[in-house]
């Protein structure tokens, strides 16, 4: 069973405008790079192909677990939340010092479970994503790639079947990048890459590329992609070649017909001017 099936779908704003129009697709592979010039419309069409957003026209299906990452601002950075909260393993921290404190309560231990080891763990992940080790530090003063690595790493824990990841590179410096990379070749479940960064695009095993023309799916990584689009723009602009030929040629033509229709006119004048048509003589 495929992860998702789209089946023309399409977009319209309020103002009438259309997006894109009985676009249909299906997802099957576990890589897979969205492509597209800016404001064509991929983080919309994405959030439609995960049931974030309903299309005008059209359905869509989808069989797995999603979680996503945007590149739009994060709510993080109008919130008190820390980065222990974020991640969910507050209450395990807070049982954690309750009973280092010498508080005994059974809910603590039921809390804590076979975590003892957390508060170390976590302090040692966050130093190597080159985040604060405090985990009570607030997401709001993280800086911009700092937020974008941490969301990340929240997300690549997650195992769900199916990640959306739109632009993940942007914010990023060099380390995070060759971190990024990692955890996609690692991830054991499907990606949808929407981005624009070539050594990403070369790990997905499928392309799919938006334009005004509609969805068009190569069968291969980035670099297929553009083998593929060389192929079609070396055969384009043969066919430019040719029909330009063809045009030069009909305007040679009509130019010589002219010429030709030119000289017929002249030689008829020219008789006229001398006495008109030869005259016939008949015997009788």
């Amino acid at each position: 069973m495929p992860l998702l099936q789209a089946n023309k779908i399409s977009y319209q704003f309020d103002n009438g405008e259309r997006l894109f129009d009985q676009l249909s697709c299906t997802l099957n592979q576990r890589r897979a790079g969205l492509i597209g010039r800016n404001g064509i419309g991929k983080s919309l069409l994405s959030a439609i192909l995960t049931k974030t957003l309903v299309p005008t026209e059209g359905t869509v299906e989808l069989h797995t677990s999603v979680a996503s990452y945007s590149q739009l601002p994060s709510e993080l950075l109008s919130s008190e939340v820390t980065i222990a909260q974020y991640l969910k393993l507050d209450s395990v921290l807070e049982a954690l010092t309750r009973i280092e404190s010498g508080d005994c309560n059974q809910k603590w231990f039921d809390i804590v479970g076979e975590q003892w080891q957390l508060r170390q763990a976590l302090s040692n992940e966050l130093a190597a994503l080159g985040l604060p080790n405090n985990p009570d530090f607030p997401c709001q003063q993280l800086s911009g790639g700092q937020l974008a690595r941490l969301q990340l790493w929240q997300l690549f824990k997650s195992q769900a079947g199916l990640l959306v990841l739109d632009e993940p590179s942007n914010h990023l410096d060099s380390q995070a990048r060759e971190w990024l990379l990692q955890q996609i070749r690692d991830y054991p479940q499907a990606i949808l890459l929407i981005s624009h960064d070539r050594q990403l695009l070369r790990e997905m095993e499928h392309i799919w590329e938006l334009s005004r023309l509609g969805l068009t799916e190569y069968g291969g990584n980035y670099d297929f992609y553009r083998r593929q689009k060389d192929l079609e723009n070396d055969a384009i602009e043969r066919q430019v070649v040719s029909i330009q030929k063809q045009q030069k040629h009909l305007v040679q033509q009509a130019q010589l017909n002219r010429e030709r229709a030119e000289q017929r006119a002249a030689q008829g004048n020219k008789i006229r001017k001398q006495g008109g048509q030869p005259k016939i003589l008949l015997n009788g």
